[in-house]
């Protein structure tokens, strides 16, 4: 399927290019492909796609739907051949390709363009989510310290934090939980996702804020932000400025005790016994009542909390208090 666009089985069984559809050969043909000529076909493809985006822009003219469905399929074959590229050899700087993508602002001019879209549909916020997904998850050189790369991502971060429905939300998550899992490994990148003086919304740590919402979700979408919230505060021993954030600036120690005491709210005040034997709580039995499933989920996250080594959470420093008769939680 197309990281862009959700073609019809009939359109997916008939397009021999897409890119998931390629099998190893055609994966090591093309990576094996001269650099000079990788990077030719990249400026062909920007060039097709940059002739209607600045018509667009200098114009203020709107692209039809095949227009945009042009822009779309070239900018995909862009970003496969970005992430298929190897930057120079015992260098660590960046290959041909990636150069001529941060000299020419290319995802900036393209984000851009897909900004002035986002009142007519949700189409291209998915499509940018699904292109962002696809490079931190399959880039082979490190992306996310160049300020080209890092601004439209925060900026279509922000959008998202202030306008999200429900069919952008996984596609979100997955790209927040990507990004953390990056910075645990390289954590220089937090000096492009974690800085006081940037101009990327009014907080410090936007990634981090996003996931706060999810931190209680039920599914697959609630798991991915709880383990991408896990990765962020256990870099906070290294890096006590996150713990500081995390308790002072965030939202996360409420969320995380009232969120909980609403779970334990919901459960049921009685349960079925199933025979006479019956003396304990069986996994059968959580599977059988989601609400039980989803207070331990979350359960289970608040010990991993408990247990992470960082700043503001310590042995001593916080208590999750259950009162079985108010059914609250507190945390201190």
């Amino acid at each position: 399927m197309s990281w862009f666009k959700k073609r019809s089985e009939s359109k997916n069984s008939s397009d021999a290019s897409s890119i998931n559809s390629e099998g190893p050969m055609e994966r090591r043909s093309r990576r094996d492909t001269d650099p000079a000529t990788c990077l030719e076909v990249f400026q062909n493809h920007w060039e097709q796609a940059y002739s209607i985006i600045n018509r667009d822009v200098e114009k203020g003219t709107k692209s039809t739907d095949d227009e945009i469905n042009t822009v779309s399929h070239n900018f995909e074959q862009m970003i496969t051949l970005l992430a298929q590229e190897d930057g120079e050899d015992g260098q660590g700087m960046p290959g041909a390709i990636l150069h001529y993508l941060l000299e020419h602002e290319i995802l900036e001019k393209f984000c851009g363009w897909c900004h002035g879209y986002h009142d007519d549909g949700r189409k291209l916020v998915q499509e940018q989510l699904r292109m962002f997904e696809h490079l931190i998850s399959q880039s082979h050189q490190l992306l996310l310290i160049h300020k080209p790369v890092i601004r439209p991502l925060l900026n279509l971060l922000a959008y998202c934090s202030d306008d999200c429905t429900g069919n952008i939300e996984s596609s979100l998550v997955l790209v927040l939980h990507q990004l953390c899992v990056s910075i645990s490994k390289e954590t220089v990148i937090l000096e492009s996702v974690f800085n006081m003086n940037a101009d990327h919304g009014p907080t410090k740590f936007l990634i981090f804020s996003l996931l706060i919402p999810y931190l209680h979700r039920e599914g697959k979408v609630g798991q991915q932000a709880r383990d991408a919230l896990l990765l962020i505060m256990t870099l906070s021993s290294k890096h006590p400025y996150i713990g500081e954030y995390i308790a002072e600036n965030s939202d996360f120690c409420p969320v995380l005790a009232t969120g909980l005491s609403g779970l334990y709210s919901d459960l049921p005040r009685k349960i079925i016994i199933p025979s006479e034997d019956w003396c304990q709580i069986t996994d059968e039995d959580v599977h059988n009542i989601p609400e039980m499933a989803m207070f331990l989920n979350s359960l289970e996250f608040c010990n991993a909390v408990a247990q992470v080594n960082f700043t503001f959470i310590q042995p001593g420093y916080i208590y999750l208090s259950i009162d079985l008769d108010k059914t609250s939680f507190s945390v201190y």
